[in-house]
């Protein structure tokens, strides 16, 4: 029986390897943008003007801080998109009001961001595609402006991303059944892009035609069976 069980268990080893490996790049790329975005935080941490808050960073911020004080429910009808000044009021009921904290978080949101956007274009093209890609965003100069801005744009640049690796992930499954999992978590993602940017709706008509033609593609008759 031990020499049975050999093969089997040299298998999964191999297979943990593997795995284990190609994973390796992917934590490359998160490691890589964490410590850009930590040195430019360190460079701008001492300027004063990082906590003067003007425009939509301060709305966001007195919106968050109301959040606080009156319940997370609210008293009326939102205005903005309300996302990110719940994000905002999450994070001031763990850490009160401190913008380092703040810009922590964010760092690590759009560190993540790199690896997910490379995920996503290893399966729309090839991995050395997508881990360029992934290593651009990590040093793309406006990319690391917004992730310690107190503003929605590294949520946005998030939720985009999840989005493009969840719609990669669907274009692999043509020649399969769907996974009813996978659209809910599509329109779960979707929804929050949308409580975070709210012109990002306009993708719903996107997505529809794009799911049709993919259903098109792999055929209404094929799926109806499956699902028989």
């Amino acid at each position: 029986m031990a020499m049975a069980d050999t093969p089997l268990q040299a298998d999964g080893s191999s297979i943990s390897s593997v795995r284990s490996h190609s994973a390796w790049p992917y934590i490359a790329i998160f490691l890589f943008a964490l410590a850009i975005r930590l040195i430019y935080l360190s460079q701008i941490s001492d300027n004063p003007v990082t906590s003067l808050l003007l425009g939509d960073a301060d709305s966001y911020d007195a919106w968050a801080q109301e959040i606080i004080q009156k319940g997370w429910i609210g008293e009326r009808t939102f205005y903005q998109a309300p996302f990110y000044p719940y994000f905002l009021a999450a994070i001031y009921s763990i850490g009160a009001r401190d913008f380092i904290l703040v810009r922590l978080v964010q760092i690590v949101i759009g560190s993540a961001s790199c690896v997910l956007l490379a995920a996503a274009g290893t399966r729309f093209f090839d991995k050395t595609s997508g881990l360029i890609a992934g290593l651009l965003l990590s040093l793309y100069a406006p990319a690391l402006f917004f992730d310690l801005l107190i503003q929605k744009a590294v949520l946005a640049m998030f939720f985009m991303c999840v989005l493009l690796l969840l719609m990669s992930k669907a274009t692999q499954l043509r020649d399969s059944t769907p996974e009813a999992g996978l659209w809910v978590l599509v329109g779960v993602v979707l929804a929050c892009f949308g409580l975070v940017r709210e012109n990002a709706l306009i993708l719903i008509p996107a997505i529809g035609i794009w799911l049709t033609l993919y259903f098109w593609k792999i055929g209404w008759q094929q799926i109806l069976i499956k699902l028989a």
